[in-house]
């Protein structure tokens, strides 16, 4: 019989073993580049190779930290109860045993994973560089980032959503707390005392939580919502009926997932402004780039948080499907294409409210308005100053829509029904999206030397990918009208509407944004035509008839 710590590390081993086998990879390929580019390469291909290294590398640290928090086996993350799996509360364990061995071997690994990265992936690029990489204090930062995610996931809390809001204020306080301490002159000893008494105060509230969970003590705190409005608001009223099923599924997709990315924009903008307060006044580039990380939280975190109506199914191994509370609706599959689709605008509106809002706020507040002003007009012209608000508004409409077409991925991708093609579709668009950075960073460094090749590849790769595009939509479009899923008055009404929006979209670029100078005639149209979905509408009815009916 095994012990309690082999067996720990064995189940979790065999839950994720391929995932962690494309985590090593990924940090494997890191190390090899490391080794070899500084060495052999010139210099713009070593910035550009370390940039398209480094970003993946933080996406790869999340993986470790969801499995020892058990976050692919946890409930509802935005309910009261504690997300601890229900069969490991049920074995014949000590509640220590259950808590020990996953804080211990989530501790040694992030521990580990810090110096492995440290040492053979991030010193020999700053070598190059004459620049150092702190060992020690990085190292117990993500053992307390850690043991903070498994506390606040294992503790059981009195309202809803509590939980997504104590995590995201943590975040942000473990990268604040750094920088400041860096830039007040504080030491590394203190830096390591400070997360490692951290990390003793999470692991002490995490047994505590599921301790409490083990016992099926949930906290019930909602005196505190409904004391104002008793006070204030008198006794609640009646809500009015709904005027068709197809608003009370725009409702229910609203209160399902709309709130999430707008409350997720918000509590991440604080970590995106942190150089606005913490920046030296000789960098110039630090309110920009502060700026444009806030402008790219909703566009990163949009497909992520579209609808959450795909499950993993409970009947076949492998699969994954809408949950059937909502496949057994008496609705057509048009009108609930429609709700989710309204409920997706209003969730994009909601969340670029709130960047509108802090944006600005963000600059005045850190009093950074002058410096905004230096880097946004330092050699604008009179003729330049007409086309800033065409500018402004074609960049706030592709803003819009890309965020609502990133929502819309789910829609198609996620209820496909197969977890592989998903596991797929996600690993495989990190390293795409890369490559692709990789590409035009290139060009952009050294322009002369692949300007021919731009010039002439380019347009043809631009031509082909819309011409795919295009026949995709087209076959997509004959199906769902061969089938009866959309009446063909509804889909000639999305295709005005689609092409209306195409059409201003093109105008405000060509005629009022950008200059002919600047760039030909067909870049403008291959940036509307990507920037639009075509495929995604087109392919959500076939995706959601196929699933409700498989």
């Amino acid at each position: 019989m095994l012990s309690p710590s082999f067996a720990f590390a064995w189940v979790l081993w065999r839950q994720h073993r391929w995932g962690l086998f494309l985590v090593l990879s990924g940090l494997l390929l890191a190390a090899t580049l490391a080794a070899l580019v500084p060495v052999f390469c010139p210099p713009h291909v070593v910035e550009i190779t370390f940039g398209v290294v480094i970003l993946p590398l933080v996406s790869l640290t999340v993986y470790p930290v969801i499995i020892f928090t058990y976050g692919f086996d946890a409930g509802d993350l935005l309910a009261r109860e504690s997300c601890f799996p229900t069969s490991l509360l049920r074995l014949p364990l000590r509640t220590r045993t259950l808590v020990l061995w996953p804080m211990a071997l989530g501790a040694a690994t992030a521990f580990l994973l810090w110096l492995a990265t440290c040492f053979f992936i991030f010193r020999p690029w700053l070598n190059s560089w004459q620049a150092e990489m702190p060992l020690w204090w990085p190292s117990m930062m993500a053992v307390a980032i850690l043991a903070w995610f498994q506390a606040l996931f294992w503790m059981p809390f009195g309202l809803p959503w509590l939980r997504a809001v104590l995590v995201l204020t943590m975040v942000q306080c473990m990268i604040a707390v750094p920088i400041y301490g860096l830039q007040s002159g504080v030491s590394e000893h203190a830096l390591v005392g400070l997360f490692a008494s951290l990390a003793v105060i999470a692991w002490a509230l995490g047994y505590l939580g599921v301790q409490q969970a083990r016992r099926g003590n949930v906290p019930d705190w909602q005196w505190v919502l409904s004391a104002p409005s008793q006070l204030f608001g008198g006794q609640s009223r009646n809500r009015q009926p709904f005027a068709s099923p197809a608003s009370a599924q725009m409702w229910f997709e609203w209160r399902l997932s709309g709130k999430t990315l707008p409350i997720v924009t918000g509590f991440l903008l604080p970590i995106a402004f942190l150089p606005l307060i913490f920046h030296h006044e000789r960098d110039r580039g630090a309110v920009p780039s502060s700026l444009l990380c806030a402008v790219a939280v909703p566009l990163f975190f949009s497909g992520a948080a579209g609808w959450m109506a795909s499950r993993r199914s409970r009947w076949v191994q492998g699969r994954s499907g809408m949950m059937p509370f909502i496949a057994t609706l008496p609705m057509t599959t048009a009108d609930m294409v429609g709700a989710f689709l309204k409920a997706a605008a209003w969730s994009t509106l909601a969340t670029w409210t709130v960047i509108a809002v802090a944006w600005p706020l963000a600059v005045v507040l850190t009093v950074n308005l002058q410096q905004l002003s230096r880097w946004w007009l330092p050699d604008m012209g009179t003729q330049i100053v007409f086309r800033i608000p065409a500018l402004i508004a074609a960049i706030t409409i592709v803003l819009l829509v890309w965020t609502w077409k990133r929502k819309l991925d789910c829609l198609y991708v996620g209820l496909i029904g197969s977890k592989w093609i998903e596991a797929a579709v996600a690993w495989g668009s990190i390293p795409i999206s890369y490559c692709l950075c990789a590409f035009v960073a290139t060009i952009y460094f050294d322009p002369l030397a692949h300007y021919a090749m731009t010039l002439t590849l380019w347009p043809w790769l631009l031509g082909i990918l819309i011409v795919v595009r295009v026949l995709t939509a087209a076959w997509s479009l004959r199906e769902v009208m061969r089938r009866g899923l959309v009446k063909p008055k509804t889909v000639a009404r999305w295709a005005t509407a689609w092409l209306l929006l195409a059409s201003l979209l093109f105008a405000l670029l060509l005629t009022w944004a950008v200059p002919l100078e600047v760039a030909p005639l067909h870049h403008f149209a291959f940036a509307v035509l990507f920037a639009l979905p075509m495929v995604r509408l087109a392919a959500a009815p076939l995706a959601l008839a196929w699933n409700r009916h498989r």
